[in-house]
């Protein structure tokens, strides 16, 4: 077992450790994909194992200690029954029993106490400061769209939802910026500009803190190039696709719902302030 001087396991074991859970639930036909900083780990580096070197100059791999302590995976509530089953009898787990019960059908917690880490399972969506659905506005499910994580366009939305953003999650933006460009589809190394701009439009309040993010973001590519983090190449790149993607959501019609909330803008509160969220 590969672990670093604190005994905890590498960020690569880490890694390992998921895609073996993701392959054993597939043999079970049950669908589990990565959320978070491993799934846009995973995402990147399937375009190119060598944006994994850009990402340790961002400090988010092979500092030294590990990154990880948990693994997060988007799951359907469908299958919540079936997953217990799996996690506890198949991999020997052992459940948060006061959390799986207060969160209900909307989230789990199991932990492989051998190797010291936890799993946090998210069903049907990710309830933090805004919702980001795994089902989309027409019923389709998102999860059978790749095989590991989430769809890219999600890991973004996921990570722009948050209402005070902080440097890992800049960082992991700038990486799903530099390696994808923006299209009307999703692919390998496509994110879907459209899907994001759809879900912005019909809520204000996600759509304000994720405008807020893009900027944040890219002041904060332009200094990863003083940093010698990003190259002027890299840095072109990534700032023409947020770029991109910010005209796109800019000339996306939006909703009656959201010109309706517009009209309150800050005044009123525009975010699920996560502390409530996890006192429910």
């Amino acid at each position: 077992m590969d672990q670093n001087k604190s005994g905890a396991i590498s960020d690569d074991e880490m890694i390992r450790e998921a895609c073996q859970i993701i392959e054993k639930a597939n043999e079970k036909k049950l669908l589990l994909r990565l959320l978070g900083a491993m799934g846009i780990i995973m995402c990147c580096s399937t375009v190119s194992e060598d944006y994994l070197e850009t990402y340790k100059k961002l400090g988010r791999l092979g500092s030294g200690a590990s990154m990880f302590t948990d693994v997060d995976f988007a799951a359907y509530a469908k299958q919540k029954k079936d997953i217990e089953k799996f996690l506890k009898n198949d991999l020997g787990f052992k459940p948060d029993m006061a959390i799986n019960a207060f969160f209900g059908n909307k989230r789990l917690i199991y932990y492989n106490t051998a190797k010291n880490y936890s799993v946090d399972i998210f069903l049907d969506k990710l309830e933090f400061c805004h919702d980001i659905p795994f089902v989309d506005s027409k019923g389709c499910g998102r999860l059978e769209l790749f095989d590991y994580y989430i769809p890219p366009e999600d890991l973004l939305l996921e990570k722009l939802q948050i209402h005070d953003i902080t440097y890992k999650d800049i960082a992991d933006v700038a990486m799903l910026f530099l390696t994808h460009k923006i299209g009307d589809s999703t692919s390998r190394c496509s994110l879907n500009g459209r899907y994001v701009a759809n879900v912005l439009c019909d809520d204000w309040g996600f759509w304000y803190d994720a405008i807020n993010n893009l900027h944040t973001v890219e002041k904060y590519i332009n200094k990863f190039v003083e940093d010698k983090k990003f190259t002027k190449e890299q840095a072109a790149v990534a700032l023409s696709n947020l770029s991109s993607l910010i005209s796109l959501i800019d000339a996306t019609p939006k909703t009656n719902r959201w010109n309706k909330r517009a009209k309150d803008g800050t005044k009123k509160l525009w975010y699920r302030p996560v502390a409530e969220l996890e006192k429910r």
